[in-house]
């Protein structure tokens, strides 16, 4: 992607002396429209992009580019939030009280317990046997779905080729998945998908709030599914504001979660800028991720004790919450980070993930050189592309005494295999 086009997806200042998350997307032509800009420009100057898009960026107020671009554009985008403003907006409010996962349970007498697969592997992991169908891009529910395959899942994802995705992410996130391409618009998609959920013991859902409903596989049509075929399913969903207020609709990412929850505004102020900065990393994310398989696990078990229906309901917003519920770190440990991470210090509010990176990658190894170590890496034969090709990844983070974590299969490409559920995967 060139410059022009990525460092659309950028914090800038507004005309009334505030801070907006301008985004991108999986395509920046809306943003670059609204503002009045050509979809594509050949600038290679980083700085010179910034500069031209802040110019662009400026003229408007932060209230007024936050209802163009998600109520009008239907783009992401937010305003830079402190934790006590966004606390104090309706939606804020609306979603205040709510868990960091939700877990609504449908119950009926003609879905009786189902009990957990009965599965003969040595890996011993507890999601063997389960059926979870992906429709998920970018990285929080991906990372659900990639998660339950670690523990022992069989995980078709859903893609489909004809729409934009984040394609250097699937190289971690397609761990341990196969990957189908369909065309949910079409009446042969929308057969192949029922005939997956037919099978499945869970749904993901990690698309614009509404989306997945308008294409006829919402949480209501999927559990009249499991009705019919007397077994109850798990449907879960993720999405960036929560499940209630005035927001819920927005479509959001990572990088707007943590600008409209207050969460740049206390790491800029961390590395010690009077503004907000993004976190280095994705953190909300795979957070959100984490929640997303514990609660998929939680209504598993549910089932596997009383039967019917449920629903899962995780945000990033919601995860954000929690965060800075526990607090901020000692004024003692913010300084020993800020002395062990000096490149940081210069991180400004215009610097994105990738100018970030190229410091962080070049710091790590002298902070964190445990980091690197052999033993915490992975390889298996992945189907990226190229022949009998390995790869190689972080492995999991923790170890146990009897389960052996690890996933069936390397990453995959999108489309690799078809729309339907393997035989005999789980053999390890």
């Amino acid at each position: 992607m060139t410059p022009w086009r990525r460092l659309v997806t950028n914090v800038y200042p507004t005309r009334d002396g505030r801070w907006f998350h301008l985004h991108g997307g999986l395509d920046s032509n809306a943003s670059l429209r609204m503002l009045g800009l050509p979809e594509r420009k050949d600038v290679a100057d980083e700085m010179e992009v910034i500069e031209k898009l802040e110019e662009a960026v400026v003229r408007f107020d932060a209230e007024w580019l936050d209802v163009e671009a998600n109520e009008h554009w239907r783009q992401a985008g937010g305003i830079c939030l402190t934790p006590e403003e966004y606390r104090d907006t309706p939606q804020g409010q609306a979603v205040a009280e709510e868990p960091l996962y939700i877990v609504e349970e449908f119950l009926s007498d003609a879905l009786p317990p189902v009990p957990w697969p009965e599965v003969r592997t040595t890996t011993f992991r507890p999601l063997e046997g389960i059926k979870l169908v992906d429709l998920t891009r970018a990285i929080a529910g991906p990372t659900i779905a990639r998660l339950a395959a670690l523990f022992g899942a069989t995980v078709v994802r859903v893609s489909n080729m004809e729409l934009p995705d984040l394609g250097i992410v699937l190289f971690e996130s397609n761990l341990g998945k196969r990957d189908a391409h369909l065309n949910l618009k079409t009446e042969e998609g929308r057969k192949a998908l029922r005939g997956l959920i037919q099978d499945a013991d869970v749904v993901l859902d990690g698309y614009r709030p509404g989306v997945l409903e308008r294409l006829g596989f919402g949480p209501t049509y999927v559990h009249e599914i499991a009705k019919r075929r007397g077994k109850g399913i798990v449907y879960a969903r993720e999405n960036c504001y929560g499940w209630k207020g005035p927001w819920r609709h927005r479509s959001g990412w990572q990088q707007i979660s943590d600008a409209v929850t207050g969460i740049a505004w206390l790491f800029g102020r961390m590395w010690g800028r009077d503004e907000p900065v993004m976190p280095f990393l994705p953190n909300s994310d795979f957070q959100t991720g984490i929640v997303g398989c514990i609660g998929v696990m939680n209504a598993l078990d549910r089932r596997s004790k009383k039967g019917g229906n449920y629903l899962v309901s995780t945000s990033l917003n919601q995860l954000n919450s929690f965060l800075m519920g526990l607090g901020t770190q000692s004024p003692e440990i913010q300084q020993d980070l800020r002395e062990r991470w000096p490149d940081m210090l210069k991180f400004r509010y215009y610097d994105d993930l990738h100018r970030q990176m190229r410091v962080l990658i070049s710091s790590l190894p002298k902070v964190a050189p445990e980091l690197f170590q052999v033993k915490n890496f992975r390889k298996m034969r992945a189907d990226l592309g190229v022949p009998d090709e390995d790869m190689v990844f972080l492995g999991p983070a923790v170890t146990y005494d009897t389960t052996v974590l690890q996933y069936n299969s390397g990453s995959c490409m999108r489309g690799t295999h078809q729309p339907e559920w393997p035989e005999n995967e789980q053999s390890a």
